[in-house]
């Protein structure tokens, strides 16, 4: 996803992306957002916050990978306790 974010960037191509934050995110109503974000014209989705909670970002997890046609990316630097870590995944 880089390289097509670069490759886009130095074409001069317009891109836009929806953030969600699974700590914020009601999993009840994330089944019709996700039908909202794939009728929309967005280029990427992004999964992330400062803060999460593993049971409910695995939950958020789940249910958009079930619904969402796009390709969720996460680029985001997270607590989990005390310790900082950096983490990147792409699907």
């Amino acid at each position: 996803m880089d390289n097509e974010i670069i490759n886009k960037v130095s074409e001069g191509a317009k891109m836009w992306a929806v953030l969600i934050d699974p700590d914020k995110a009601i999993l009840e109503t994330l089944p019709e957002l996700c039908t909202s974000i794939n009728m929309s014209s967005c280029d990427y989705v992004l999964v992330g916050g400062s803060l999460i909670n593993g049971d409910k970002f695995e939950s958020c997890i789940t249910i958009m990978k079930s619904y969402l046609k796009k390709r969720l990316s996460f680029f985001l630097e997270i607590m989990f306790k005390y310790h900082q870590k950096q983490m990147r995944f792409c699907f």
